[in-house]
């Protein structure tokens, strides 16, 4: 039985808002992988995450305590891997929060992507670790202690940067739900894809 919530999303540094609707369909379960990339000596600039260079950019706007979000991954990292691989697109990583533990979740993603070498990689690992937490109830700050993942001590530089980013991707996609997928192509394409089987199957017809 699918489960429908209606969530005000305010963001940290400002008056603005999203509703969100959350589809909550099943659970799915993961492990926390190894992160292998080394921290940064120096990190001048904030880290967006976005990778590839393709003609086609695919924005995907998860939330780490959505359970169809976390369920997606097995699917969609490989699928994002090959893509960026073979030079077909650019991929960008938003987190939608949809409460007050996942906007402290976003803030540390950011903090943690600032502080490693910016690539593909390591925001798919990183992520795998946030959303183990999310599903095991853990503290967030906690958790990265525990795991010994470093993050930056610029908490409002970058961060404030990127949620503005964050922000601008979410209205101009006129994100509704999470997971969502929009892809935009050349000649002005556009679509939005809600849902785990929509979202695989979008990204497997980019191949």
């Amino acid at each position: 039985m699918q489960q429908i919530y209606n969530v005000v999303i305010r963001h940290p540094a400002s008056a603005s808002c999203l509703v969100v609707t959350l589809v909550s369909l099943f659970l799915f379960a993961t492990s926390a992988p190894v992160i292998s990339a080394s921290p940064r000596t120096a990190a001048n600039q904030p880290a967006y995450p976005v990778y590839g260079n393709g003609p086609v950019e695919v924005c995907l706007y998860t939330d780490y305590f959505c359970p169809p979000c976390r369920a997606i991954k097995a699917s969609v990292d490989p699928l994002v891997r090959k893509l960026v691989e073979l030079n077909r697109i650019r991929v960008v990583f938003v987190d939608v929060p949809l409460s007050k533990q996942s906007i402290e979740y976003a803030k540390e993603y950011l903090r943690c992507l600032h502080a490693y070498d910016n690539n593909l990689d390591t925001a798919i690992t990183l992520k795998a670790h946030f959303n183990y937490a999310a599903e095991n109830g853990r503290s967030i700050e906690a958790y990265l202690d525990t795991a010994g993942i470093v993050r930056t001590q610029e908490r409002n530089s970058c961060v404030s940067t990127i949620f503005s980013f964050y922000n601008i991707k979410i209205k101009e996609d006129r994100v509704r739900a999470t997971p969502t997928c929009v892809i935009a192509g050349e000649n002005g394409f556009k679509e939005s894809y809600t849902g785990g089987k929509a979202i695989v199957a979008a990204l497997q017809r980019l191949l």
